[in-house]
């Protein structure tokens, strides 16, 4: 759809356009696999970008905040170890999910990659 073909546009600016060593973005092999429901990057210090987006005006998410082990599901095996999901926890603690709609503007896009790019994570 037109919609579907706009997000993977702004996906593409996305990632040709925001470069921070602050923030790792998602590795895409092929761009026209995804639609984009979501724009998810791993900040290392993501309490920190979140204020940093919101001071620039810029509605930010968190789409996985629950650790597998907590899901009740899970949890009726006493036999699950925490540390056999190393990448869930990293997007537990630095997952950020960017603004992408199909009516977002190139204003709203480039907005949304200087910010990411202004982005200094203090220690």
């Amino acid at each position: 759809s037109a919609h579907t073909q706009h997000r993977r546009s702004i996906a593409v600016k996305f990632l040709k356009g925001i470069s921070n060593p602050n923030l790792e973005l998602p590795n895409i092999q092929n761009v026209e696999m995804h639609d984009f429901h979501v724009f998810p990057i791993f900040a290392q210090r993501r309490e920190d970008f979140v204020e940093h987006m919101k001071v620039e005006n810029i509605a930010v998410g968190h789409h996985y905040p629950t650790r597998l082990w907590q899901l009740d599901f899970l949890n009726v095996h006493n036999d699950i170890r925490r540390d056999a999901f190393e990448h869930a926890e990293k997007v537990v603690r630095s997952e950020v999910s960017l603004p992408i709609f199909p009516l977002m503007t190139t204003n709203e896009v480039n907005r949304v990659i200087a910010a990411c790019n202004s982005f200094v994570a203090t220690t």
